[in-house]
């Protein structure tokens, strides 16, 4: 199940791909499972000649914002994701749905097992199920005191805790694990039990975890600076999460981008390299 970070790469590759362009076209399957809320044909008609404004994400729910119109709110449940490309030839299996722009990109979900989700809202933070959610852990984590008013006298687990989406959102199982045992917290620990600074380790590991998986500055600096969606740029070189861009990922590029590398300006580069 793709988990937030991966979220947040999805996030940016909609942000490099669709952002400031026009919808020409939608696609999309007659699937009515996936789009759970509204009908395939109501969701392409409302999206076609729209603008995109923005990529956004709270936990793991994943929106575009319009110039005009309902916004495109997006779950990728179990095998979910988002993909950027050119050409029809490229276009995913399993996809649910396309958004083709005027400038020839175009933007795709893939959902082989059909778990993801697919909506329309027209104020997607103040609306479910983004409204039934709790903070987001990477983008605004409480502090000490709040973070401990948060859990207050909570009784449940760590584990339990950190998979309950109206508590934070978008932390999944494996990550749970991993933070769990990074704080040296047993995952059946009652939170109750937890002293002050077991909870300050539990909350400053849970950010530091995410923010440092998978999708360092060194990609979305080479992204940008080849003018490629960061899914080639974390596809097609070993960028390591928190690293910049060395010369194994040089060796890695293939032909055309190593072209594109080499006419860069310095500037262009360093930002990569950082």
């Amino acid at each position: 199940m793709p988990e937030l970070p991966e979220v947040e790469r999805g996030r940016l590759i909609a942000e490099m791909v669709a952002t400031g362009r026009t919808v020409r076209r939608v696609r999309c399957a007659n699937d009515r499972i996936v789009f759970c809320d509204q009908t395939p044909a109501t969701v392409s008609r409302r999206l076609r000649g729209k603008r995109v404004l923005a990529a956004r994400r709270h936990g793991k729910q994943l929106w575009l914002e319009f110039a005009d119109g309902p916004a495109l709110l997006l779950h990728f449940g179990m095998t979910g994701a988002l993909q950027g490309y050119d050409d029809e030839a490229d276009r995913p299996r399993f996809w649910k749905i396309e958004l083709e722009f005027e400038n020839g990109g175009r933007l795709a979900m893939p959902d082989p097992r059909r778990f993801g989700r697919i909506r329309l809202r027209d104020d997607p933070r103040n609306e479910p199920p983004i409204s039934k959610l709790g903070f987001d852990p990477l983008l605004e984590m409480p502090g000490p005191a709040a973070f401990r008013a948060l859990v207050g006298r909570r009784k449940v687990t760590a584990k339990g805790l950190l998979l309950d989406q109206s508590f934070a959102a978008g932390v999944g199982n494996w990550i749970a694990d991993e933070i769990l045992y990074q704080a040296e917290i047993a995952p059946d620990r009652r939170v109750d039990d937890l002293d002050d600074a077991e909870l300050e380790r539990l909350r400053n590991l849970t950010q530091a975890y995410l923010m440092n998986n998978p999708v360092g500055a060194g990609a979305r600096a080479l992204a940008r600076a080849l003018e490629v969606s960061s899914d080639i740029a974390l596809e097609t070189v070993n960028l390591n999460c928190t690293g910049g861009f060395d010369d194994a990922d040089r060796t890695a590029l293939p032909t055309e981008l190593k072209g594109k590398w080499d006419k860069l300006p310095q500037a262009a580069k360093d930002e990569a390299d950082a």
